[in-house]
């Protein structure tokens, strides 16, 4: 039960995410409320270049992973549960290296990452 309130948060996170970037992308001027300061900023973040894996945004790969895994849950699948969500913890310390390259600290992409090091502690 754990795994799917943990994914539905994280769902729930890549969709703000995906309404951040959809308005920075209408207006170049939005400032997002997770915008504190230069230092901490995530519209500096989801409009850098490392916001995309395999062509696709972070916030739909989000949405799409979090998705899986509970459906997966549901199924009782835990093994591939792991797999998936070792793979997104690499994915996670991948794009923290780039938030800590462009400078920058962005507290929605961070909870997500703290939620994929949680669902991974809970499948295993």
């Amino acid at each position: 039960m754990i795994i799917i309130i943990l994914s539905i948060m994280g769902l729930l996170i890549s969709l703000c995410t995906r309404y951040l970037e959809r308005s920075f992308e209408k207006d170049k001027n939005y400032k997002a409320f997770c915008d504190i300061s230069l230092k901490v900023s995530c519209t500096r973040a989801f409009s850098s270049k490392h916001n995309k894996a395999l062509g696709f945004r972070n916030s739909i790969l989000g949405m799409l992973l979090y998705s899986v895994i509970i459906v997966l849950s549901i199924l009782s699948l835990d093994k591939i549960i792991l797999f998936i969500s070792a793979i997104s913890v690499v994915g996670s310390f991948f794009f923290a290296y780039f938030q800590y390259k462009i400078r920058t600290f962005c507290t929605i992409c961070t909870s997500t990452y703290i939620i994929n090091i949680l669902i991974l502690i809970s499948v295993i």
